[in-house]
C-alpha cells in the first residue's frame, strides 16, 4: 500500500519483487512509468482507488483514467486477455513477463503498441 503523498512511479519501479502479490496505489499518484511491475511474478492484483484523477484498473490491468492507455497487465494473469474497446495505445513492456497468458486480442481502435510490450 502507497502512502498518500506519493506522485510518482517509475518506470520498472517494482522491477524484480518476486513476491508481491498485491499493490494498492494511493489517489495522490499522477505518474507512472512504463510497467513498473516488471519481474513481479506473483503480482494478481492491481488496486487503484477512485478518487484517483490519473488511473484506473479493470480486472486488475492498469489504465489511463479514460482507458485509452493500457499501462500494465500483472505477470500472473493467465488464460485469454481481450483488450477492452476503445485502447489506443499499450504502452512499453506492458505486458512484459506475463507468461501465463495465452493470447491477447486488441480492438480496432489500438493505434499503437509500445517497445517489447509483449
Amino acid at each position: 500500500v502507497m502512502s498518500n503523498g506519493t506522485r510518482i512511479i517509475g518506470k520498472k519501479a517494482f522491477d524484480g519483487l518476486s513476491e508481491l502479490e498485491r499493490v494498492r496505489i494511493s489517489s495522490s499518484v499522477t505518474t507512472i512509468g512504463s510497467n513498473p511491475f516488471m519481474n513481479c511474478a506473483k503480482l494478481k492484483q492491481i488496486e487503484i482507488p477512485e478518487d484517483n484523477p490519473e488511473f484506473v484498473t479493470e480486472d486488475n490491468v492498469l489504465f489511463n483514467k479514460d482507458k485509452t492507455i493500457l499501462i500494465a497487465c500483472p505477470p500472473s494473469k493467465s488464460g485469454s486477455y481481450k483488450v477492452p474497446s476503445g485502447v489506443e495505445e499499450i504502452r512499453d513492456r506492458a505486458f512484459f513477463g506475463c507468461r501465463f497468458l495465452e493470447s491477447v486480442v486488441l480492438p480496432s481502435s489500438t493505434k499503437k503498441v509500445g517497445a517489447s510490450a509483449f
